[in-house]
Order: C-alpha cells, then sequence, then structure tokens
C-alpha cells in the first residue's frame, strides 16, 4: 500500500484490538525492523510487544506501530488520519506493508486483530500485492489457521518464510476465495517440514 495517494480527512487506517495490553510498561522501544525480532538483538528494552508494524518496503524499517492499551475491555479501534500517520514517520512516496507483530516469548498474555481498515486509495499500483492477515490459530498438532481479508472470485497464494527475506516458499499458490469477505485456510506444518519459527503472508496468485 501506498499512503501517497490517500484522502488528506478522515481516517485512512482503522485496526480492532481484542485481548491484552499490546506493549506493556517494561518496553522502553519499538522493534525497528523484522530482522530485528527475528535474530533476537534487540537488548531486551523492545521485547514484549504484540502489534501492528507499517513496514516501509524501501528501507526495510518500521515507520509505525498500533497496540492495544490496556487488558480486556472488549474490542477497542484505534484509528489514524493521514497526518497522524506522517506525524509517527510514515512515508508518502515509500510503499509498506502491515505486519502483525509478536516478541513477547514466553509471555501469558495474548492480543488478537480483528479487522484492519484501510482508506481504498491507499491500495493502488504502487501498493504491495501482500493482504492482510487478520487472524492466526496455531494448534498443537503443528497446524496454523489463517484468515484474510479476500474478494469473492479472486484467487490467492499463501507463502512462507523462516527469516522475513525470502518469501519463495508457498504453502499453496492456488487458493480460491471463500464466500463473503474473508478467507480462512488450515496448513499442516508438519507436514510441510517446518521446525520451528515460520512467517506467514497471503498475495494474490499470479
Amino acid at each position: 500500500m501506498n499512503f501517497g495517494s490517500a484522502s488528506a480527512t478522515g481516517n485512512v487506517l482503522e485496526i480492532d484490538w481484542f485481548g491484552g495490553e499490546g506493549r506493556g510498561g517494561n518496553v522502553a522501544l519499538d522493534p525497528t525492523s523484522p530482522g530485528e525480532i527475528i535474530g533476537k538483538t534487540t537488548g531486551g528494552t523492545e521485547d514484549g510487544v504484540k502489534g501492528l508494524g507499517l513496514l516501509n518496503l524501501t528501507t526495510g524499517n518500521y515507520d509505525a506501530f498500533s497496540y492495544k492499551d490496556g487488558n480486556g475491555g472488549g474490542t477497542q479501534t484505534k484509528t489514524f488520519t493521514l497526518d497522524e500517520l506522517t506525524e509517527a514517520g510514515v512515508s508518502l512516496t515509500d510503499s509498506y506493508q502491515l505486519d502483525f507483530i509478536e516478541n513477547d516469548d514466553g509471555g501469558w498474555g495474548w492480543t488478537r486483530m480483528e479487522e484492519v481498515r484501510i482508506d481504498p486509495l491507499a491500495i493502488g499500483e504502487n501498493s504491495s500485492s501482500t493482504f492482510v492477515i487478520t487472524d492466526i490459530d496455531f494448534s498443537s498438532d503443528q497446524k496454523v489457521t489463517l484468515t484474510w481479508n479476500s474478494r469473492e472470485g479472486q484467487v490467492y497464494a499463501v507463502k512462507y518464510s523462516v527469516d522475513m527475506v525470502d518469501w519463495d516458499g508457498d504453502l499453496d499458490d492456488s487458493i480460491d476465495a471463500d464466500p463473503g469477505d474473508q478467507t480462512t485456510r488450515t496448513f499442516n506444518l508438519k507436514d510441510a517440514g517446518f521446525n520451528g519459527r515460520a512467517f506467514f503472508r497471503v498475495e494474490k496468485a499470479k
């Protein structure tokens, strides 16, 4: 997505959060990049977050974040106008992807991103073809269930990476959208040969 074409009035990004606090009181800094999270080179001052990061596809760094405030209390909606995004550091010339980030290893809390709404003007020719995964559920039998926003009649590919750099692997490269505006699929990670951390994203099939 690219916010250079987004509306100058009203909200251009809205996120619905549910569950626990996304950025605890002991967190001093936000993570800088995916590599920092994966490589665990944060030094501890950025550990303990569960939230949404806007990844700048030009620099490879996160320019802005959204977290749920506090624990419980039902669904909380965080909204951003174009001015608020630019004040947070978002560029109007670079393209972005949305990453659900979590480096709260060993923590007892959880946070769920229920829905993301983006100004349609920000999703155009200059935007990434990546779609937002709105829910991820891991089971004890090494299966993962992914849900993403979709459109009937479209075909999607679910790709994976172990380092968030190489995205050449496919869990499935031909998934027909479910009826409605969301698609859900379950994948057996054990059969796919995973043994450790993995990352997923959804793209429109080529």
